[in-house]
């Protein structure tokens, strides 16, 4: 073994080009493919370090229309009493608010939970005796947030303000671990925030009003998942508004990958990781078919070598053992080197994948280890087991003598094709994900986003909105001001309801926004069809956007109700969501308690949010406003498709430096081939331009081929 390893570092250094070749393409293409194991290895340990977490089960629901993980709140007792197999029952809704602690405020990300959530995931917690969260007005902190307010201080008992309500502290909490789906800094009761408050229109008109929120169960040893599906399907489809509606639970450890709507969690960016992923296993490939090629072009260099060793006694086996071995220190040597690389250039793998990676706690773990060596003995071995049958089956007569020689053909040169096509297409894919952010960039939404700023309202500020938008319109910058309860990108409500349509009854749902009279033309928003809301209505009515309208069938606007609201106009459809989603039914209702204003500015940006926080400082001094720019906030949605632009972008220039590094050996080997060819045809008058173009013309139609089949 170690004879064959000094004799093949001696070959390594006879041949220099053609082993940087192979090294650097082995080298960069396993770098790529270290640091996206790292990558994913990190990603499938979210959620891993709970206790008990593959007892863990989140809940959702989905009905022929739609699946959402929000379930009414009062399917908790329900669930506990009945159902023996879950063992807790959590409740969750995440949000960031705006808390006071004497002269400190700031902006905390807030946990409305119960105590069965904080059992669910062994939170410890020190905490007052006998005292529970979900009791008054209770708080509890996690400890890197304790640091950071009170320093070394006892916060227990403590008041902390979170908006205008007063919570006493009665628990400091372990944080929560790195590679967890959610995060908070402030827990508080379940009772004072839910992801939303709905009233629903079922058969028969009836009204129901459902508080709902994300669930989290727990199921003791042994519980069937299954059963407990069905039980709370059945509990949940005997209220109207939840008919026909299908409960699912999910294990922890599945929750990352599949994000549902208004689950609130940290998801992963699935199409990224595949993407990346089968991108690099592509590359790798490249890398060994360079390998192959390099091996078998430069074979004449090692053919009377190969033949010595057999007239010498050397078996066939002992031969192909030689060559295996020697492609199996290559693929060592490369991985060795690259993971050297990896964490040279750790810095630059956050801003390509929007994540930490920690290499150092990764690298230890079982999982990655047994994949890297996999990573190594594969490329190893694909990429020896041809050279080695080649030269093991050689007759070493005839490899002595020199007659022994290796039938070119074209497989060689289909492989280039090969790497040219993958380079190719992911220079257009890369030219397609540009043009797809283009479109999102410039695309007419349906509401007008630029110099459009977005406040959202505290407690004290929502009480008194009215004040602050008429403070707000005395500012010449400042030319319209709308108040809603959520807003565009960011629905609030769900309404559901039983409709006739074409002489059947119908289920349809739509999201909604609370509105005020200002808010079509602060986003310049057209109405189509009856009338806008006015500060003189005193009933409950509704806008409707054109899809419900026409989903509803209905031919004029005359008596007719949606939701238990009237319904008075109709707008253009606008994207109220990202441009992930299409455009479904939407309502916009009369809304007297708006959390956002929505302000429409001239030029002057930086005059404007001057104007903006002295407004906000008459009513709220010492805290800092929120403020967005609507059409930053809506840019900010297309992250994972930047993140696949970069990703592409990077896995386009190394497979076109991969692919180009093989046409080069290829391409050198030729050469030195033909000397005696080019020496002839030099004495035979042929000119410089004769014999470059004799030397590239069969590589030119290589690309060429290449280049009409990936486009």
């Amino acid at each position: 073994m170690w004879y064959t390893i000094k004799h093949y570092i001696k070959f390594l250094k006879r041949n220099k080009i053609v082993s940087f070749i192979n090294l650097t393409g082995f080298v960069i293409s396993m770098t790529v493919l270290f640091t996206l194991i790292a990558f994913i290895v990190r990603e499938r340990s979210v959620n891993s370090n709970f206790p008990n977490q593959e007892n863990i089960y989140r809940i959702f629901k989905s009905n022929s229309s739609s699946t959402s993980s929000i379930v009414p709140v009062t399917l908790r007792e329900d669930v506990k009493a009945n159902i023996p197999d879950v063992d807790k029952f959590g409740i969750y809704t995440f949000n960031k608010g705006l808390y006071k602690y004497n002269d400190h405020t700031g902006i905390a990300d807030l946990a409305a939970i119960n105590n069965d959530f904080l059992q669910i995931f062994s939170m410890n917690c020190t905490k007052q005796s006998g005292e529970l969260l979900e009791m008054k007005n209770n708080a509890m902190i996690t400890r890197s947030f304790s640091n950071q307010l009170f320093g070394r201080k006892n916060p227990i008992g403590e008041i902390i303000f979170i908006g205008d309500l007063p919570f006493t502290i009665i628990g400091i909490i372990d944080n929560m671990p790195n590679n967890a789906s959610f995060h908070f800094n402030i827990a508080i009761s379940y009772h004072h925030m839910s992801v939303s408050n709905q009233n629903f229109q079922t058969s028969g008109q009836k009204m129901e009003k459902h508080s709902l929120v994300n669930a989290i169960i727990s199921l003791k040893p042994n519980g069937d998942m299954a059963l407990v599906e069905n039980k709370i399907s059945n509990m949940l489809n005997k209220w109207g508004a939840f008919k026909d509606t299908k409960v699912h639970i999910e294990p922890l450890d599945a929750v990352y990958f599949n994000a549902i709507e208004s689950d609130q969690m940290r998801h992963a960016n699935v199409k990224l990781i595949y993407l990346l992923l089968n991108i690099a296993v592509v590359i790798i490939f490249m890398a060994i078919f360079n390998y192959i090629n390099l091996s078998i072009s430069s074979s004449y260099n090692r053919l009377k070598e190969i033949g010595i060793k057999r007239t010498s006694g050397a078996s066939k086996k002992g031969i192909f053992i030689q060559l295996m071995t020697e492609s199996m220190i290559t693929s060592v040597m490369a991985m060795c080197i690259a993971i050297i690389l990896s964490f040279a250039f750790l810095d630059i793998f956050p801003i390509l994948l929007n994540t930490e990676i920690p290499l150092q706690l990764i690298i230890h773990q079982p999982s990655f280890l047994l994949t890297i060596l996999l990573v190594i003995i594969i490329t190893g071995l694909i990429g020896g087991i041809y050279p080695a049958y080649i030269f093991s089956r050689f007759s070493p007569i005839k490899l002595v003598n020199n007659t022994e020689k290796i039938k070119r053909k074209s497989s060689g040169r289909w492989v280039l094709a090969f790497q040219f096509i993958i380079s190719i297409v992911l220079v257009v894919s890369l030219l397609f994900i540009q043009k797809q952010l283009h479109y999102i960039q410039y695309k007419d939404l349906g509401f007008n986003k630029e110099q459009l700023i977005k406040l959202n309202l505290t407690k004290t500020t929502a009480q008194k909105w009215k004040l602050v938008k008429e403070e707000l319109l005395k500012h010449p910058n400042i030319i319209d001001v709308a108040g809603s309860s959520g807003t565009i990108m960011q629905t609030v409500g769900w309404s559901m309801g039983h409709y006739a349509v074409g002489g059947t009854d119908k289920r349809i749902e739509s999201k909604n926004i609370g509105i005020d009279k200002d808010f079509l033309n602060t986003f310049k928003i057209k109405l189509i069809a009856g009338r806008n809301i006015t500060s003189t209505d005193s009933v409950r009515i509704c806008l409707i956007n054109q899809h419900l309208y026409n989903e509803l069938e209905w031919e004029n606007l005359d008596g007719k109700t949606f939701g238990g609201k009237s319904v008075v106009g109709v707008v253009a459809n606008f994207n109220y969501n990202s441009l992930h989603t299409q455009i479904g039914n939407l309502e916009l209702v009369n809304n007297n308690k708006p959390d956002i204003l929505s302000i429409r500015t001239t030029k002057d940006i930086a005059k404007t949010l001057d104007d903006i926080k002295a407004v906000c400082k008459q009513f709220e001094p010492g805290v800092t406003p929120k403020i967005t720019f609507y059409d930053e906030w809506i840019e900010s949605m297309y992250q994972k498709e930047k993140s696949q632009l970069k990703a592409i972008t990077m896995f386009a220039v190394i497979a076109i430096l991969i692919a180009s590094l093989g046409l080069f050996g290829i391409s050198m080997l030729i050469t030195l081939r033909k000397t005696k060819e080019i020496g002839i045809r030099k004495i035979n008058g042929a000119s410089i331009k004769n014999v470059m173009l004799m030397l590239i013309q069969e590589f030119i139609v290589i690309i060429s081929i290449a280049f009409v089949i990936a486009t």
